[in-house]
Order: structure tokens, then sequence, then C-alpha cells
């Protein structure tokens, strides 16, 4: 979902709630699990044919994630609005305790994106 919003060139929604997608990514990349899923490229095959079959758009490019070119950062007015979105949600308390900034997050996901285009 994230790379094919990336590769879209704006959001469907004006990125509504979508930054919780964002934060949820990063922190199954955090975790053991996904850790572990980094390993599994025949998870990503799967998990790329399985988005060409079933939610295929021609801005996708889904090819891409195995072309080592997964894209997971927004550009531009895509990042701000992204941005705003992650402040509006964590000012009405949709994250509790403590929880990352989005400075964080985008860090976090520049590390995962090197990970997945190796």
């Amino acid at each position: 979902m994230m790379h094919v919003e990336c590769n879209r060139g704006r959001f469907k929604e004006k990125a509504s709630r979508l930054s919780r997608h964002w934060y949820d990514v990063v922190m199954l990349y955090l975790s053991d699990i996904g850790k572990s899923a980094l390993s599994a490229q025949n998870l990503l095959i799967s998990v790329v044919e399985h988005k060409k079959v079933f939610f295929n758009t021609p801005y996708a490019n889904y090819d891409l994630c195995l072309e080592g070119k997964f894209n997971l950062i927004p550009m531009g007015d895509q990042l701000e609005d992204l941005k705003m979105d992650y402040q509006n949600m964590t000012n009405s308390d949709m994250f509790y305790g403590n929880f990352l900034e989005f400075d964080e997050i985008i860090s976090h996901l520049k590390s995962l994106n090197e990970i997945l285009n190796k």
C-alpha cells in the first residue's frame, strides 16, 4: 500500500489517517518478527504476485519492488501531507504512551528502504 501511494504522485484522500500505516510498518520493522521477515525473499515475491493479481494499478509498479526500487517514503507535498496527518493523529491521541516522532519514522523507513533494495 505504501509503495503504491508513493508511486501514485499524490495521495488518494489527502493523507487522512494514512500515516498510521507508515507508523505500523516501522513498528513491525523494529520487531523480531519484522527482522525475520526481511530475510524471507520468497515472502516478498509472494506479496508482489498477490498484489499484482488483486490490487494492480498502472502506477503501482509492483515489479520495482523486486528490482531494488522499493519505495516507502513519499516526496514533496505528499511527505508534508503525511507529516500533517501524523501530527493530527498524535494530537487526537490516536497513539498513546511513548510513540515515535515523525522524523524518526522517516529515518527508520530510509533504513528499511535500503535493506529492501539490496
